[in-house]
Order: C-alpha cells, then sequence, then structure tokens
C-alpha cells in the first residue's frame, strides 16, 4: 500500500511540513508501525507534487508527533544517513508505480471517485497479488491529470472528505479484516 500526500503545487518537502504543522499531525501516524498481517506488512510511501518520494523502511515505526516525524525526515535528509529507514528519491508518480512498488492494480481515494464502500475495494484488493492504494492528502484541490492516469480505480469512501491519516488506517483495518477471514 502506498500513500501520496503533498499539498496542490508543493515544489518541496517543505510546503508539507507546513501544511501537516497547521494540522497538528501527519497522515501516516496510524499506519506506518502497525503489526504486520500474516502475509506482509503495510509498505508506506509519500510522494509531493514536487516529485520527492520519501520511502519508508517496513521496520520503521514513525513517530506518533508530526513535529518528530518531520525532525526526523529533516535529519535523516541533512547527515545523509546510512540508516535506511527513510530513503528519499526524486521520481514522478508513474515511475514510483513503475520501478520501485510495482503494483498489480492501484486504487486511488479521493472525494471524486466512484462511490465505493470501503470494504468492497478490501475485497478487490486482497484478491490482488501486490495492490497499491494512492490516497490524497491535499487541504484543497484532487489528484494531477498525470496521477489520475496510473489509477485502476478511482474510489470515494465516504460522503465527506476524510484527512489521508483516517483513510489511511481504515483502509489497513478493512484488509487486515479480509487477510484474517481468508486466513481463518
Amino acid at each position: 500500500m502506498c500513500a501520496r500526500t503533498g499539498p496542490r503545487g508543493d515544489q518541496t518537502l517543505s510546503r508539507c511540513r507546513q501544511r501537516c504543522e497547521a494540522e497538528g499531525k501527519g497522515p501516516l501516524e496510524d499506519t506506518a508501525g502497525q503489526e504486520p498481517s500474516p502475509r506482509g506488512s503495510v509498505k508506506v510511501y509519500v510522494h509531493t507534487r514536487g516529485d520527492v518520494v520519501l520511502e519508508i523502511a517496513e521496520r520503521t515505526r514513525l513517530p506518533k508527533s508530526y513535529f518528530r516525524f518531520r525532525n526526523l525526515v529533516e535529519k535523516h535528509i541533512s547527515e545523509k544517513s546510512s540508516n535506511e529507514l527513510i530513503r528519499v528519491r526524486e521520481m514522478n508518480i508513474r515511475e514510483l508505480l513503475r520501478k520501485v512498488i510495482k503494483p498489480d492494480f492501484v486504487a486511488g481515494l479521493s472525494t471524486q471517485g466512484k462511490v465505493e464502500a470501503l470494504e468492497d475495494l478490501a475485497e478487490t484488493l486482497v484478491g490482488r497479488k501486490n495492490p497499491c492504494v494512492v490516497i490524497g492528502g491535499f487541504p484543497h484541490g484532487h489528484f494531477s491529470a498525470g496521477t489520475l492516469a496510473v489509477l485502476d480505480e478511482l474510489a470515494r469512501i465516504h460522503s465527506r472528505a476524510l484527512d489521508a491519516h483516517v483513510v489511511a488506517s481504515r483502509a489497513v483495518y478493512e484488509v487486515e479484516k479480509r487477510l484474517m477471514r481468508a486466513d481463518a
């Protein structure tokens, strides 16, 4: 599963930081560091409009506080850390999907998508070998045309806009429920 976040027009990580500071919380604290399901863990990528990708190592337990997360990322970037907890890359969403994630199905979650129950989408994801969920984390605006072009499906899971961390947590929960049923 991947998450895509960053405000419209974002050219640097600092703009993403400014949005999250205003909210007091980043989009991924609830999903990263969760206990892995029997079939594997959630893989988290943060892609900004400026084509900066943060690849979060699976063993990384992200801080609950956005400010601690920001400090971790800034320290990692400024010190050119080799601990590989967070890897920084410059690539667009198409390259990220094609060269790194290599999904067999890409679902985008947006207020502009077709209304679909998250339970039904989770069923589709569980039936795939390597699905990817792209979550918009914009304070306003929507996916770019380039992002829409790489999606197999664009879904809306709620009648109103939800914070990215809420969507990510709900998606992980629904997928894990289906995996537990399948393994029972």
